[in-house]
């Protein structure tokens, strides 16, 4: 297996050669950046930080646990993202759930941004290709600093409950950009949200229910979220983000339905934690008050109580606890004032 690689990694190298050709003078030469295949990958048990091999053979590897940690050696460098193909044996419900930092001895662990939801796709094929450094800022082990992605040593997924005895496959996992400096993952789709007039773009999380087109969020319903719901995310770009601290006190959005004309909505609000507004409310234009939205069971850092500060991104989700219907659920004009 390894000698595979090398001989892969030489391919790579010769075709970077070849793209790049020699220095014509003038300037620095760009910094060429490769896909690398992750080495030494194994499925593990955990405690404490400290991994245990319970499958270790060449890629692909199969597991039927409802958590699946995946352990591998870290790259040593940069990369932009972190990309695993998995597959199910059937389609059920797949969140991320954290990740694993090399320290020398264990590893330290990193939740998600938008902890205890971290959500995926209800599917059976899945492509997760994804920024660490984004996703996992939640700090589990008490770490000064941020994610150090060239010590990433492991990523875990939860299939939830109901999840053990489904067959997870792993086919890849591999370091995108590897050589590169980190820059905002390609968006499926992007749109635009308002800042008291100021205009940024936030990007769509992929998703087989929800997409952007023609400046509109189209969320369809999701039979196997939960009891059924329909739920998009979006992201910001960190020359994006805006401190809600100071000047802000409400969200806003347009929305429709062709099936209701009122909806039960969460919004959750990411900032250093996740702000969890509750309200139903009639379809047009809607608001939710950072404080009087607030609710009660969202009380407490470990859900949704975190305080506002400079935004990450937020989720729009709703069931259909009043009169929403099965949409398609179209949102519009979504603001911060």
């Amino acid at each position: 297996m390894k000698k595979k690689l090398l001989w892969i990694a030489a391919l790579f190298a010769v075709s970077a050669l070849i793209v790049v050709g020699c220095p014509t003078g003038g300037g620095d030469d760009p910094v060429p950046s490769e896909d690398v295949a992750a080495t030494n990958v194994y499925f593990g048990k955990e405690a404490s930080g400290v991994f245990t091999k319970i499958q270790d053979a060449s890629l692909p590897l199969t597991l039927t646990e409802n958590y699946v940690r995946i352990i591998f050696d870290p790259l040593g460098k940069d990369f932009q993202k972190i990309r695993v193909k998995f597959s199910l044996d059937q389609e059920h419900d797949v969140m991320q759930q954290c990740a694993f930092e090399n320290d020398g001895e264990k590893g330290y662990t990193w939740g998600g941004t938008e902890s205890p939801d971290m959500y995926l796709d209800f599917a059976s094929d899945f492509t997760y290709e994804r920024d660490p450094t984004v996703e996992f800022t939640s700090n589990w082990s008490n770490k000064s600093g941020k994610f150090d992605k060239t010590q990433m040593i492991g990523i875990c997924f939860s299939l939830g409950d109901g999840g053990a005895g489904i067959k997870f496959t792993l086919n890849e996992l591999s370091f995108v950009g590897a050589g590169k400096p980190s820059e905002p993952s390609a968006p499926p789709g992007s749109i635009d949200v308002e800042f008291k007039g100021t205009k940024k773009t936030a990007t769509l999380q992929s998703s087989n229910f929800a997409k952007i087109e023609d400046g509109k969020m189209i969320v369809t319903w999701n039979p196997k979220d939960e009891s059924g719901a329909f739920r998009a995310k979006v992201q910001f770009a960190t020359d994006s983000q805006v401190d809600l601290s100071t000047g802000y006190s409400k969200f806003k959005m347009n929305w429709s339905a062709s099936t209701g004309t009122s909806g039960s909505f969460n919004i959750s609000l990411f900032f250093s934690g996740n702000r969890m507004l509750s309200k139903t409310v009639n379809s047009g234009t809607a608001e939710f008050n950072f404080v009087d939205d607030h609710p009660d069971w969202a009380a407490g850092t470990s859900w949704g109580g975190a305080a506002v500060g400079t935004i990450t991104g937020f989720e729009i989700y709703s069931s259909d606890g009043t009169s929403l219907g099965a949409g398609p659920l179209v949102i519009t004009n979504i603001s911060f004032e």
